[in-house]
């Protein structure tokens, strides 16, 4: 009766070593996350940032700011079909692909779904080629959306035929966006801008 209420001395040991690496792989994500925002607000203007913040409709900020979730949580729900990984809840999988996203922002050619396959892989205990795969698949689906995303919005070369198409094209003409579109690149020089 005493063995079963007292836990054996490798448990205790094996529980102890659990916090401890939680500690530390938390103390890793907060110095990580601290670099990057810092890289992120580097050469950022803040003083134009809290202008251009203060002068935001709230209502629209906050409603992108839902529509872009549920995004997220869409792709999460389609990546975890397409991964054939039912095991792990859809809220797993959109911690994954913010971690995804998140990590593409930060580092170059696209790490961050590489990231994400070896994530899921030790996430739903699955073999690494498999998660890459679905990582694959899951971005192959993109690509589609965006074909026809872009099929459905091109629209003409010149502002006659695009006011008919864009009836915005009034208000902003092409010159006018041409005009922005270089005075964006003259503020963010390390932005590019391109046209289809």
């Amino acid at each position: 009766l005493r063995a079963l209420q007292d836990p054996p001395v490798s448990e205790d040991l094996a529980a102890t070593s659990s916090r401890r690496r939680g500690g530390v792989l938390l103390a890793v994500g907060i110095a990580s996350s601290a670099f990057f925002l810092w890289l992120v607000f580097r050469d950022a203007d803040l003083d134009a940032v809290w202008r251009a913040l203060r002068g935001a409709d709230l209502g629209a900020v906050l409603l992108a700011a839902v529509v872009i979730q549920g995004v997220y949580v869409a792709q999460g729900a389609r990546w975890r079909l397409v991964a054939d990984t039912l095991e792990l809840t859809v809220r797993r999988f959109y911690a994954l692909v913010l971690g995804g996203i998140g990590a593409n922002n930060v580092l170059p050619l696209r790490i961050g779904d590489l990231l994400r396959a070896r994530w899921l892989a030790t996430s739903a205990e699955v073999p690494t080629g498999r998660a890459f795969g679905s990582v694959f698949r899951d971005r192959a689906c993109d690509v589609l959306t965006l074909v026809v995303a872009l099929a459905v919005s091109l629209h003409a070369g010149n502002d006659p035929l695009r006011d008919r198409l864009v009836p915005i094209n009034r208000k902003y003409p092409l010159a006018q966006l041409l005009g922005a579109c270089l005075r964006y690149l003259d503020r963010a020089p390390r932005d590019f801008v391109t046209f289809e």
